[in-house]
């Protein structure tokens, strides 16, 4: 008895010497690259160059914004909110884009996780409800994370 006791005290403290603080190096990105660029072929596609949608914008640095974006032939025409951004279906693929790479640049140094969950329209295929957060390795107040969503969608 006493030699299991003393195997399994064993097994244990090297258990425990072999998982010392490692966790910063460990990284995860929760994200769907490929039904990302699915979704954005299949927007890229359809070609629409003439919508209207109200966006609306949650982060720590901007609190909450709502926005009526209006596009035409393809580029940005205006906005019921000057400081609005993304402007376009494109420009909201590009800010995904840009976020994730962005983070995946980061990652040994501050952060030790991604999660970018996103929600797509079934008819047109183009990012209906984002949200992003970013886990840091230390208390960040604010941190990086937004909620982004796309109502009302109308072609013209």
């Amino acid at each position: 008895m006493k030699k299991i006791l003393l195997l399994t005290s064993l097994l244990t403290l090297c258990t425990a010497m072999t998982c010392d603080d490692d966790t910063d190096d460990v990284f995860y990105l929760k994200y769907n690259q490929q039904e990302f660029d699915q979704q954005r072929t299949l927007w890229e596609k359809s070609n629409h160059q003439n919508y209207s949608y109200k966006l609306y914008y949650f982060s720590s640095a901007t609190g909450p914004q709502t926005s009526t974006i209006e596009v035409e032939n393809g580029m940005f025409v205006s906005s019921d909110n000057q400081g609005a951004y993304p402007y376009s279906i494109d420009d909201i693929f590009k800010r995904i884009e840009d976020d994730v790479q962005n983070s995946l640049k980061n990652k040994p140094s501050e952060i030790y996780g991604v999660t970018m969950d996103i929600k797509y329209n079934q008819q047109y295929h183009y990012p209906e409800k984002v949200y992003y957060t970013v886990a840091y390795k230390t208390d960040v107040v604010g941190g990086g994370y937004y909620d982004l969503t796309v109502t009302d969608f109308q072609l013209k």
